[in-house]
């Protein structure tokens, strides 16, 4: 289902980014909350996280995988927000 919603992406049909969304919102924000420990930097994170998603879809190889891509996403750019203010994440998280 992920990969006929971001090849529907790619074609044009934002629709199918909104569906996405939906459907991961809660997973990114999870994540971002775990790494960050602050629900306000969760939010401003997984909406971070959607966006470079967005922007980055032409180069995702396998459509098939966009939840696990995404998380990666939102790990990183949450990690990123911790290190912009020099601070450590909560937990360090395996590599997925």
């Amino acid at each position: 289902m992920d990969k006929e919603l971001v090849e529907r992406t790619l074609a044009g049909d934002s629709a199918a980014f909104a569906t996405l969304v939906e459907r991961y919102r809660d997973a990114a924000y999870g994540i971002a909350l775990h790494v960050l420990g602050e629900t306000d930097e969760a939010t401003l994170a997984s909406q971070d996280a959607f966006f470079r998603a967005y922007r980055g879809l032409p180069g995702l190889r396998e459509p098939s995988r966009f939840g696990p891509w995404l998380c990666r996403i939102v790990k990183n750019v949450a990690r990123n927000r911790l290190t912009s203010k020099g601070t450590k994440p909560l937990e360090a998280w395996p590599e997925m």
